[in-house]
């Protein structure tokens, strides 16, 4: 087969695979906003209205340590182009994964012409990874979730990256030249800002040229400009890391306090959690996939549970055979440590929660390139022995495209609805909290009793006590909404259940409570009664302090209610710790109403200037609250001048 034969070949099947992943994704386009896309996006519809400059849409009311500004630019551009609405955006985030699923193939196709294993077609090997990247279906959630194209955007410009590096580092073995230089040593890290600034993984780029820059530039000397690279970008910024973690732990333990595991307890948990992913990637199976993954239950010592062990054994030693058939594969070399450095922030010490599927969009590369070299290894073998490995090639790889093609069609028809999402996961994640909260809610406007007792059900026979005490919770909130009238017992089981450290599971109920029963009180279930859980829970919590925000926010809602039930003489020291520096606007209402009540008119008039000052003046609902309490003032003071 000559080179313009497999050149046409390979345009084909990318072609192919493009328009495959168009139709496989399109009927899920029109699905709904989900879990934080509302809030995290809530500011671009006053950007576009005009109440809010572009600056600020971009540095303040983004994500992550500095707002994700090239996300929220993506954001803000495609709502302007399209309108802001599910459709447009997640169709926004579909091209982006087609550019991603190119810019693949652009890196493979440089890099495994250095293979000695698949330099022969690796303009069609990097083709077929490319495709099947773009058609497995454990990506379809962070296609479809809005708010994912801030790793998808990421990705793309880390993918990029890598590319430049490998174009770079091919004309420094054709000699160092002061351009080439100064694209490596500025080029890549521009890229690494860039998909720094859409997410904070970005800045694994430079540990993944490392990755590459071992298996694919080795055997030769190593040109001082790509020496500089690698003790510039990669030793240097890990030995500064871990000096700032020695020399001050609490800055990255402290994320803990929220969490019900331990930093040691997380690491002990991502080998199984590793394992579950790249068997998700081997074996996909669509029905166990979705968002709702929070009842991972993590480990608490090696042996358990025991699959810790047996984990941990496996990724050793699938490490020591990359790394002893370096030299001979390459890919499976470049494959494996590509899947584990592109996980090393989420999987390593930083708090974050246990286990998302979105977390492969870029590690799932090295596991498909990994695959890909074995099955040519064991393709070449079998050649050997007389087999027509060719034509096998070809079934099993439109056999396998196709399977996911169905599988990622299927999740697409599932994601046209947040309830179906919520129901299918529930089919894995039985106790999944989130997934069922958001059956229950759904169920409560359908009225459909039974469904809504059910998630409920699930919840309190779960092992987790957390869980249990929000199903008691939940229960209490579907009484205090479908009867007026909650019962006491699920309130002290919720009590007596709650775990330490406070979450924000444990808020998000009471909310709830509080907007449904606007007139005060669930029955027997008095809003005085809920004021003083909440204080019971929050005062358990000490080794959160007063300024932690689940401290204040607790806080804040038990100040509320008890307000409502005219229990000023509780609610105001409540109120008063629950007014933090870093406490909202709308959390000095509970203070300003107590002082008044109190006769500290001056106290009250303080706390409205704090406020004033912590608003955010383009937040109409934040802006008219304040107006009220203005009045309030007002009128309080005019009745002492008239007394």
């Amino acid at each position: 087969m000559n080179e313009s034969t497999r050149a046409n070949r390979t345009r084909r099947l990318l072609t192919c695979a493009l328009l495959a992943t168009v139709l496989a994704y399109w009927i899920g386009l029109r699905g709904p906003f989900l879990l934080d896309d509302s809030f995290s996006l809530s500011a671009i519809p006053d950007w576009l209205a005009g109440k809010l400059s572009l600056s600020t849409l971009l540095f303040e009311r983004g994500a992550g340590t500095f707002g994700r500004p090239v996300s929220m630019a993506s954001f803000a551009f495609n709502a302007w182009i399209g309108g802001y609405a599910p459709f447009p955006l997640k169709l926004g985030n579909l091209i982006i994964h087609l550019l991603c699923g190119l810019s693949i193939f652009g890196l493979l196709q440089s890099l495994l012409r250095r293979d000695p294993l698949l330099q022969p077609r690796a303009s069609l090997y990097a083709a077929i990874v490319a495709t099947l990247w773009l058609l497995h279906p454990l990506h379809a959630s962070t296609v479809l979730y809005v708010v994912q194209r801030m790793a998808q955007l990421s990705t793309l410009f880390m993918l990029l990256g890598l590319w430049l590096y490998v174009r770079l580092r091919e004309r420094l073995e054709r000699g160092a030249s002061l351009p080439t230089t100064l694209g490596l040593l500025l080029g890549i890290p521009a890229m690494t800002v860039l998909a720094f600034l859409c997410k904070e993984n970005g800045l694994l780029l430079p540990l993944l040229c490392a990755v590459v820059e071992l298996a694919y530039f080795t055997g030769q000397p190593r040109a001082k400009p790509a020496r500089a690279f690698l003790w510039l970008y990669v030793a240097l910024p890990i030995a500064v890391g871990v000096v700032a973690f020695a020399w001050n732990p609490a800055r990255l333990l402290n994320g803990y306090i929220h969490r019900d595991f331990t930093m040691s307890e997380r690491l002990l948990s991502q080998p199984r959690i590793l394992c579950d992913y790249l068997w998700q990637l081997v074996v996909p199976n669509p029905p166990r996939m979705g968002v709702y993954t929070d009842d991972f239950i993590a480990s608490t010592s090696v042996l358990s549970p025991p699959t810790t062990l047996i984990c941990i054994l496996l990724l050793l030693g699938i490490s020591l055979a990359a790394w002893h058939w370096r030299k001979a594969v390459p890919a499976f070399f470049f494959g494996w440590f590509f899947f584990l450095v592109a996980h090393a922030l989420e999987a390593g010490p930083i708090s974050l929660e246990l286990y998302f599927e979105h977390r492969n969009y870029l590690p799932s590369v090295g596991i498909l390139v990994l695959l890909l070299s074995l099955a040519v290894a064991a393709g070449q073998a079998l050649a050997r022995s007389g087999m027509q490995t060719q034509r096998i090639g070809v079934v099993l790889l439109v056999g396998i495209a196709a399977v996911f093609v169905l599988g990622t069609h299927g999740r697409a028809r599932v994601w046209q609805s947040d309830l179906l999402i919520a129901e299918s996961a529930l089919t894995s994640h039985p106790t999944s909290v989130r997934a069922n909260g958001a059956v229950l809610l759904s169920a409560m406007t359908r009225r459909d009793e039974a469904t809504a007792n059910q998630a409920i059900d699930r919840l309190i026979g779960a092992d987790a006590l957390r869980t249990q005490s929000l199903g008691h919770l939940y229960r209490l909130y579907k009484g205090c909404v479908s009867r007026g009238s909650g019962q006491v017992e699920d309130l002290q089981a919720f009590l007596d259940k709650t775990p330490l450290p406070l979450t924000i599971a444990e808020t998000r109920p009471f909310m709830l409570i509080y907007q449904a029963t606007p007139n005060g009180g669930c029955g027997p279930v008095t809003d005085r009664m809920l004021g003083n859980a909440l204080v019971q829970l929050a005062d358990r919590a000490i080794r959160q302090g007063d300024g932690d925000e689940l401290k204040w926010k607790t806080r804040y809602y038990a100040a509320s209610f008890l307000v409502r039930a005219g229990d000023w003489e509780t609610a105001l020291p409540q109120a008063r710790k629950a007014w933090q520096p870093g406490a909202h606007t709308p959390v000095a209402l509970p203070l300003v109403l107590s002082q008044l009540h109190a006769g500290d008119v001056a106290g009250a008039r303080q706390t409205y200037r704090e406020a004033v000052e912590r608003s955010d003046k383009t937040n109409t609902d934040e802006q008219a609250g304040l107006q009220w309490l203005k009045q309030q003032i007002q009128a309080s003071t005019n009745s002492d001048a008239r007394n």
